[in-house]
């Protein structure tokens, strides 16, 4: 059975969690999307939207520390 995807928004707790997983962050997005960019905000810390991303990768994000994740509700 294939993985559902769900999409989330999230940020970080502060900017120097930015600049500490900002790199971790967007390896786990990609490597789990196959897509490089996604809409984020200028603002630091940023708030991102990244494409609908796998049940384990959205798991391994709220895991980290000073990463806050919102589940984005999506209609059917």
């Amino acid at each position: 059975m294939a993985d559902s995807r769900r999409r989330v928004s999230f940020t970080y707790n502060g900017p120097q969690e930015y600049f500490d997983l900002g790199d971790k962050v967007r390896k786990l997005i990609q490597d789990d999307t196959g897509t490089e960019n996604w809409i984020a905000t200028r603002s630091l810390p940023p708030f991102e939207h990244p494409p609908p991303m796998s049940s384990k990768a959205i798991d391994e994000l709220k895991k980290m520390p000073g990463v806050k994740v919102q589940d984005v509700e999506q209609d059917d």
